[in-house]
């Protein structure tokens, strides 16, 4: 177990580090795009209200496991060799 440890522990802090970057930034840019969307909501113009409906209405239309695919698709392309050799 202590040799497990030792030769891939580095690799786990490193992979640990960049997860919760990306949980942050995910953070991030999902409560900027909640508050644009939500005040465009509440503003009385008829285009900045149907464009947040639509957009509401078709993230919510769409399952959570289709949408962490194609997340999961566009991140299979990030160079990891820094890592791993």
């Amino acid at each position: 177990m202590i040799g497990i440890i030792s030769d891939y522990g580095m690799i786990f802090l490193i992979a640990m580090g960049r997860t919760l970057l990306l949980a942050l930034l995910g953070l991030l840019f999902g409560s900027i795009l909640g508050i644009i969307f939500g005040l465009m909501s509440v503003i009385d113009n008829k285009f900045f209200r149907a464009v947040a409906l639509v957009y509401v209405n078709l993230v919510r239309a769409v399952p959570m496991i289709v949408l962490a695919f194609f997340g999961g698709n566009d991140l299979s392309g990030c160079e990891l060799r820094g890592i791993y050799g």
